[in-house]
């Protein structure tokens, strides 16, 4: 399987910044080391700073011992000061920075018209129907994410309006770019 351009989801993006899934941070090596063209889309940024203040107002409340039932009723009220949202963009841009061969791509005008199909036609949610979209409408081979469910529904999808589009696991995805460069045997 060759890999020419890939889009990686946000939990692909989150699993490097927590450091917490060694699949996702070795797929990024090899995705470097091989020069495979690696996008995400605008949408995955405004949902990875959206899912770090919610876990830093969720940790910020915990440590004051509120109530589990009052974080989560005021979870869009987050009262994250300056110094802790610029905690969090240090964060990011670290991962920028460390990960910078991963381009940034705005939905495409043809990626508005697949999101509408999408929406229409499927049980996929509106982030992971952008995602969907952006990687049809860039023409990206294989779209790389860890969830199950998002993923399910977009080979569905995909199967259904014979794109030419793969849905693979970071862990798939490493294996065959070293399969495709002789790593692997």
């Amino acid at each position: 399987m060759t890999y020419k351009k890939v889009y990686i989801d946000t939990n692909i993006i989150r699993d490097c910044i927590r450091r917490r899934k060694d699949s996702s941070i070795t797929l990024m090596k090899e995705i470097r080391e091989q020069k495979v063209e690696c996008i995400t889309s605008i949408f995955t940024l405004i949902e990875l700073w959206n899912l770090e203040k919610q876990e830093s107002f969720f940790f910020k409340k915990m440590r004051k011992h509120v109530e589990l039932n009052a974080i989560l009723s005021n979870r869009n009220q987050m009262d994250l000061n300056e110094s802790e949202l610029n905690d969090i963009n240090d964060e990011l841009d670290k991962f920028f920075r460390e990960y910078n061969f991963v381009s940034t791509v705005q939905l495409v005008p043809e990626g508005w018209q697949f999101a509408f199909n999408i929406a229409r036609t499927t049980n996929i949610q509106p982030g992971d129907i952008l995602h969907l979209a952006t990687a049809l409408g860039e023409r990206c081979d294989t779209l790389i994410s860890g969830d199950d469910t998002f993923m399910k529904e977009a080979k569905k999808f995909i199967k259904n309006n014979k794109f030419h589009l793969r849905v693979v696991r970071s862990k798939q995805a490493e294996t065959e770019i070293k399969l495709s460069t002789g790593l692997l045997k």
